[in-house]
């Protein structure tokens, strides 16, 4: 009695998740384990298997001499076109095969491999086959999802290279390497710098942290002054901040002390918890099942939350939530500047107001001295001083013939109260 898919689940060993796809010997080895795990359930003749790099570039890990058979293995954009596997399979079929299978690696919204299966028996696979290489595919998905990102560390290439030092000279310098997200934060610091609109600064954002922070959705919120509601920046182009209420949410969909309770960032693999709208990166919008967030900072001044999520389950770490972290940092000083900016140009027109309002008292103190009626005066008066300041009330003292005594009037009344 065969297996069974669950017990193949089982039998994958996992991928330590700090291999990367040059890391080829252990990429191999792990082959080798899937291989035996698959054979339990599955009597393959050829089994092969190509892990996309951060670019979308297949890369073979295993059989090496399939190499030499030029199959057009097509790259991810960001997955594999149905029609091109359909051609590995017709060009591997009349090598001899009678039964074979190419499958895209999914996880998420991209496909991370690429799976070869073939036998010489044309009646090979079957339903409960095709459960078992679902299976094997649902489980090793998302540890190469971790292998296709890049390094960590980037060689810088050498110029100018110098001739051999003499003999007795002192040693050369050891050649030069850096932290991938350095070059990150650098090529992200120079491109947030020309985004114009809020909108055009998270497209950057979301474009240059995509190769070390893959992601199908992001969003970044700030808050009002009483942090009740909050303003998507992710699809806010020109015009004032908050000057479209369909970009206002409430707690109802964002809860930052609910999100935040641990802390500063946020690491969530439960589509239970209540997320807020999101941009979605080049398809379809999908909810994330895998989220990581940050609260941008300046100093002690709360400026917004930064969110990414990616569509497959368990994609981020700890360390993914730093790095974004880092991001935030970066990103904080252009959305203060934005929101600033917002605020000035809100004071501005205020105070544009309030420099007219004596001629504008005037203008409508005239009304009131003018009309025969004091009801019909007394109302009109009110309304004109309400599109100029921020009244709740108003009462009128009127003086009678005798110069200590007044009487309260109201708006639009006939008599004192």
């Amino acid at each position: 009695m065969s297996p069974g898919p669950s017990d193949i689940r089982r039998q994958i060993p996992l991928l330590h998740p700090d291999t990367s796809v040059q890391d080829i010997d252990a990429l191999k080895t792990w082959y080798e384990a899937v291989a035996d795990a698959l054979r339990t359930e599955v009597p393959f003749d050829l089994f092969a298997l190509w892990v996309y790099s951060p670019a979308g570039e297949p890369i073979l890990v295993e059989p090496e001499a399939l190499a030499q058979d030029n199959l057009e293995v097509p790259h991810a954009r960001p997955t594999a076109p149905l029609d091109a596997l359909v051609g590995i399979e017709d060009r591997v079929r009349r090598a001899g095969y009678g039964s074979v299978l190419v499958h895209g690696i999914r996880h998420g919204r991209r496909d991370v491999g690429l799976i070869l299966l073939a036998g010489f028996d044309p009646h090979l696979f079957d339903a409960e086959l095709d459960v078992a290489i679902g299976a094997t595919i649902e489980v090793i998905a998302p540890m190469l999802a971790r292998v296709t990102r890049l390094n960590n560390v980037v060689e810088l290439p050498e110029e100018n290279e110098e001739p051999p030092a003499a003999v007795g000279a002192p040693p050369a310098p050891a050649r030069v390497s850096r932290p991938a997200e350095l070059d990150l934060l650098e090529t992200l610091a120079n491109a947030i710098g020309g985004a114009g609109t809020p909108r055009d600064l998270l497209l950057a954002v979301s474009f240059g942290i995509q190769s070390l922070l893959p992601h199908d959705c992001y969003e970044l919120l700030i808050p009002d002054s009483e942090g009740s509601k909050f303003y998507r920046l992710g699809v806010h182009g020109h015009g004032p901040l908050w000057g479209d209420p369909s970009l206002v949410i409430g707690r109802g969909q964002f809860d930052p002390e609910v999100l935040f309770a641990a802390g500063g960032t946020v690491l969530l693999d439960d589509r239970s918890r209540v997320l807020p709208p999101m941009v979605s990166v080049g398809g379809p919008e999908t909810p994330p099942r895998s989220v990581i967030g940050v609260k941008l900072r300046i100093v002690d001044q709360l400026v917004g939350y930064l969110l990414i999520g990616n569509a497959g389950p368990g994609f981020y770490r700890a360390e993914d939530a730093a790095l974004l972290d880092r991001v935030g940092a970066l990103v904080a000083p252009r959305v203060e500047v934005m929101a600033l900016a917002w605020l000035n140009q809100a004071l501005r027109v205020q105070l544009d107001v309030l420099r007219h309002v004596p001629m504008h008292l005037t203008r409508t103190a005239e009304i009131l001295a003018t009309t025969p009626l004091l009801g019909g005066g007394s109302q009109r008066f009110a309304e004109q001083v309400s599109y100029l300041l921020p009244v709740n009330r108003v009462e009128f003292a009127v003086r009678l013939s005798d110069e200590n005594r007044v009487v309260i009037v109201k708006p639009g009344a006939l008599t004192s109260r």
